[in-house]
């Protein structure tokens, strides 16, 4: 099952080779019933992230993974600042067919905003309303011990990074969203976190709390979760 992911990542693998709390979310779910997509990603575990950028701005130590996922220039019809955006149903597909979900994050705010990552690994990931009616995430951000892996992008002013993410499946239907985390240190930029618009969905319970887990087969890969 996990083969599908190796057209999802648009990153390389070259070189040597952390997010915030979700805001207060209702004390009762929308269990919205989604269709389930004609060939949904079935895991019972939570994903590794796997959003994959790359900037001409790009600052860090040198060394780290790099991928061929440029930004985008705008079209110019989007809604004013920074913010991540969902496409559900447009038949994206990914590695083998599996279904998948477009996403956008969009500077059209005045100013280039700096985004933290690591080997070119945004800290996005996809969360989804558990049974208590919380928020919390689905996939999850490994951490390299090499410090070459840690750097800053830039998404300038009026440009995009695109993605394709895995449309799940499961027996537990809710909402899900994706979550955007700036991983940096910076007080001016508001905000630090930021949230896609939701969408319903379907997922495997197993995918809040055990993750995908990964071996290390030699030091040019520092990760161990």
């Amino acid at each position: 099952m996990r083969s599908w992911l190796v057209l999802v990542l648009v990153g390389g693998l070259a070189g040597c080779y952390h997010a915030a709390s979700s805001p207060q979310a209702p004390a009762i779910v929308n269990h919205t019933v989604a269709a389930e997509p004609a060939n949904p990603v079935l895991v019972d575990f939570k994903m590794r992230g796997y959003f994959y950028a790359s900037a001409a701005v790009d600052e860090g130590l040198g060394g780290h993974a790099t991928s061929v996922n440029a930004p985008l220039p705008n079209s110019g019809n989007e809604k004013p600042g920074l913010y991540a955006q969902v496409f559900v149903d447009e038949g994206k597909k990914i590695d083998k067919g599996y279904d998948a979900i477009r996403v956008v994050i969009v500077n059209a705010s005045m100013v280039p905003v700096k985004f933290a990552a690591s080997d070119a690994r945004l800290y996005v990931v996809q969360e989804a309303r558990g049974a208590d009616g919380k928020w919390a995430p689905i996939e999850y951000l490994p951490a390299s011990w090499c410090g070459n892996s840690y750097h800053t992008m830039t998404l300038p002013s009026g440009t995009h990074w695109q993605f394709l993410a895995p449309r799940y499946g499961g027996t537990f239907a809710t909402k899900l969203r994706v979550k955007v985390s700036l991983g940096n240190d910076d007080p001016s930029l508001v905000p630090r976190v930021f949230y896609s618009n939701e969408f319903a969905g379907r997922i495997h319970p197993a995918q809040f709390t055990r993750e995908e887990g990964h071996t290390a087969t030699n030091i040019m890969d520092p990760y161990n979760n």
